[in-house]
C-alpha cells in the first residue's frame, strides 16, 4: 500500500512502530509486503526492533517482540539494511535486547555484519551496557559469541610504552572476551578501573572496535 507521508511509511510500518500486533497480523494476512521500505530504507522488522525498547521507562515491549516474531515467520529479511547499513540485529544490540537478538540470530542474522560506522552488533552491546538497566548484557554477549561474532585486537594496545594501568586493563579484557558465561561480569568490573590516559571501559571498547 503506497502512502503520501514524508517518511514513506506504510500502514505496516506504523503498526510495527506503535506495537499494534493485531493490526500487523491483519495487514500481513491481507497481503502487506513485509519487506517494504520507508524513506530511510527501514523495513517494518527494523522499525519494530528499534521501538521494542521504551526508552523513557527502559522497559521492553512484548508486543513489539510478538510483531518481530510474526514478521520473521512471514519471511521478513532478517539482514535487510537501512541507509546507515544497520540491520535489525544492530538495532536489537543497541537496545541490548537479548530476546530479539536470539530471535534474529536463530533466523539467520549475520553476527559480524558492519554498519556505516564499521561497527558490528557486539560493539553496540558493549557501548550501551551501562545505560540499559533492564538489560541482561551477559546474554547478549554470549549469544553473539555463540553465533561467531568476531573479536578485534587493535595494535595500539601492544605498544611497550603504554600506560601500565591501561595495559593491565587490556590484559584483563583479553582474558575476559571469550565464549564464557561470565563475560559481562568481567567487562563491567572494568568500568571502575581508570588510568591516566585511558579508562578500562575505553580499553574494552577499543578491544571490540567501539566507535565513540
Amino acid at each position: 500500500m503506497k502512502t503520501n507521508n514524508q517518511d514513506e511509511e506504510t500502514p505496516l510500518h506504523t503498526a510495527a512502530h506503535f506495537g499494534l500486533s493485531e493490526l500487523v497480523a491483519f495487514y500481513v494476512e491481507n497481503g502487506a509486503i513485509v519487506d517494504s521500505l520507508n524513506a530511510h530504507m527501514e523495513t517494518p522488522l527494523a522499525i519494530a526492533t528499534y521501538w521494542a525498547l521504551r526508552f523513557k521507562e527502559q522497559e521492553y515491549s512484548r508486543e513489539h517482540h510478538l510483531i518481530c516474531r510474526m514478521l520473521l515467520d512471514n519471511n521478513a529479511e532478517v539482514n535487510a539494511r537501512d541507509d546507515d547499513f544497520k540491520s535489525p540485529l544492530h538495532k536489537a544490540a543497541w537496545n541490548c535486547d537479548h530476546v530479539l537478538m536470539h530471535m534474529m540470530l536463530e533466523a539467520g542474522a549475520e553476527a559480524n555484519m558492519m554498519d556505516i560506522n564499521g561497527c558490528a552488533a557486539i560493539q553496540y552491546v558493549l557501548k550501551v551496557t551501562s545505560v540499559r538497566p533492564a538489560a541482561q548484557p551477559e546474554l547478549c554477549y554470549q549469544l553473539l559469541l555463540n553465533y561467531g561474532a568476531a573479536r578485534i585486537y587493535p595494535p595500539q594496545f601492544h605498544k611497550s610504552d603504554q600506560d601500565p594501568s591501561a595495559s593491565r586493563a587490556w590484559s584483563a579484557v583479553s582474558r575476559a572476551v571469550k565464549p564464557s558465561r561470565g563475560i559481562s561480569r568481567r567487562l563491567l568490573r572494568l568500568s571502575g578501573f581508570p588510568s591516566a590516559s585511558m579508562t578500562a571501559e575505553h580499553a574494552a571498547a577499543f578491544h571490540l572496535g567501539i566507535c565513540f
